[in-house]
């Protein structure tokens, strides 16, 4: 079994790599690096990576989405000036969703990355606000708003910050939502699940439950039902020696993928980090799917700040 796993970093000049994992010879090795953007962020790059069919990944980056070959070379992309901060896609039924963060709003996208509808997690005049700058910023990580950087590329605080996004097997597409802790019905963003200790990044759907994580390491899973109840299945934290900022999870057979990033700084986001920030690592973590129990740690770790938000399974190449 091998792992596509999307790596960027959080210092030294943009940059987005793909790496293969490989779980039998537990082995890593760097498949491919893209093309430096017309549109860099500093220190942001590739987060979000789906399977699009036998020959094909969806991803993205900042603000593009792409469509990648088994070779991480890219096929064809779509940058939209709205695009902000992307986190997340997902494959539906109709086409890719995105998780359009800076934008609080989930895109749909056809196959062939024609914009089908949005969702939006903001009124007309919270729009306005955002894209013309009248924000305030708190902390050094984001912009100042009265810099003349385009929307696209301008690191910036949001609302709802819509981490990932998924369509449930009844039809309903749902999301992430740091603010609400929870998971949100993007039809009337109206909660949809039990409130979480901490905020949840991402999901999988496996053998008719939906497992998330939280930040702070928490995984919990809920039945498909009408209103999800989340329950607890490991607090990771307390069984492995590494913490970190927890996002991507993948379950594939009997074993169950985390990954962590390492964390560059104390602050109230990180409130629940119980060890010193030089113990943080970024990399993924195998668990039994049955036990739960620790099976392997593969580090990722880099002196830049190795930042892991997703891995999918590799296709054959």
């Amino acid at each position: 079994m091998k792992l596509i796993i999307p790596i960027s970093y959080f210092t030294g000049k943009p940059r987005s790599e793909f790496w293969i994992l490989d779980i039998d010879s537990l082995s890593t090795k760097l498949l491919s690096c893209l093309p430096n953007s017309n549109h860099p962020v500093r220190g942001k790059g590739i987060t979000g990576i789906t399977q699009m069919n036998s020959s094909y990944y969806v991803a993205c980056d900042f603000n593009r989405v792409f469509l990648i070959d088994v070779h991480g070379g890219i096929s064809a992309m779509l940058a939209l000036p709205e695009f902000n901060d992307l986190h997340a896609v997902s494959l539906v039924n109709e086409g890719i969703l995105v998780a359009n963060t800076g934008r609080d709003a989930i895109v749909l996208l056809d196959n062939d990355f024609q914009w089908m509808r949005q969702w939006d997690g903001l009124s007309t005049e919270q729009w306005q606000q955002r894209i013309q700058g009248q924000y305030v910023v708190d902390s050094h990580y984001y912009d100042t708003p009265d810099m003349s950087i385009p929307f696209c590329q301008r690191r910036l605080p949001d609302l709802r910050h819509l981490n990932y996004a998924l369509q449930l097997p009844d039809g309903r597409y749902i999301a992430s939502s740091f603010e609400a802790k929870g998971y949100i019905d993007v039809d009337n963003w109206e909660m949809i699940s039990n409130k979480l200790p901490y905020e949840p990044h991402d999901g999988c759907l496996h053998k008719g439950r939906l497992w998330v994580t939280t930040v702070a390491g928490g995984i919990y899973s809920s039945a498909l039902t009408e209103f999800l109840e989340f329950k607890l299945e490991i607090e990771l934290f307390d069984h492995v020696p590494h913490h970190g900022w927890c996002r991507g999870l993948c379950l594939i057979g009997d074993k169950l993928f985390i990954g962590v990033t390492a964390i560059q700084e104390k602050n109230p986001r990180v409130n629940w980090l119980k060890q010193p920030l030089n113990q943080t690592r970024s990399g993924i973590y195998q668990l039994c799917a049955i036990s739960l129990k620790v099976e392997q740690f593969y580090d990722f770790s880099d002196s830049d700040g190795a930042r892991i938000f997703s891995m999918i399974e590799a296709l054959p190449c």
